[in-house]
């Protein structure tokens, strides 16, 4: 049996990109100058959020309410999926206000590169009734996808990192959602 040339060409194409390179590129928020997806409202982008949150949940459980804050542009049906998906009883999200007294529990970043992604979350614990900066911590979930399956964390990691670092950038850019 031979094959001619017309036909090789695109049945080595189709191969070459699916086993190598057209794998998905996010990168939530967006960045300066880059080509990268952005949709906070993607089902693989709030999927890995979803798997990253209970992860962290999962190896930190919590005893008090925690309101998760997602990415900027998220929507209310991305909310209810992500967080109705988690939910103890102990998960609450507003789009818009921070509930005084909750811990919080932000999405920060999401990179996915193809079949691997790292969602940053900010834990911010409440002290004495009030927001205080100085317990918060960056955690870094890693995750993997197989082919035609679901997320799943492979590792988790805790940074030390000054609280101020890592709560400054998301004054701005997540507490409101000017659109909503």
């Amino acid at each position: 049996m031979t094959i001619d040339r017309p036909t090789l060409y695109p049945v080595l194409a189709t191969l070459s990109c699916l086993l190598v390179g057209c794998g998905l590129y996010v990168n939530i928020p967006a960045q300066v100058g880059d080509y990268a997806y952005h949709d906070p409202n993607d089902p693989t982008v709030y999927g890995a959020a979803r798997v990253a949150l209970a992860e962290s949940l999962q190896q930190r459980p919590v005893a008090t309410p925690v309101q998760v804050v997602l990415a900027p542009g998220s929507t209310a049906e991305t909310y209810t999926l992500v967080v109705d998906g988690l939910n103890s009883g102990q998960l609450a999200w507003s789009r818009s206000v921070i509930v005084e007294g909750l811990d919080l529990m932000v999405v920060r970043q999401i990179r996915i590169r193809g079949m691997d992604a790292e969602v940053d979350l900010v834990h911010h614990h409440v002290q004495g009734g009030g927001l205080d900066p100085a317990p918060a911590v960056l955690e870094t979930v890693y995750l993997q996808s197989r082919p035609f399956g679901s997320w799943r964390a492979t590792r988790s990691r805790v940074w030390n990192i000054d609280a101020d670092q890592a709560l400054a950038p998301l004054i701005s850019s997540v507490w409101v959602h000017d659109e909503y």
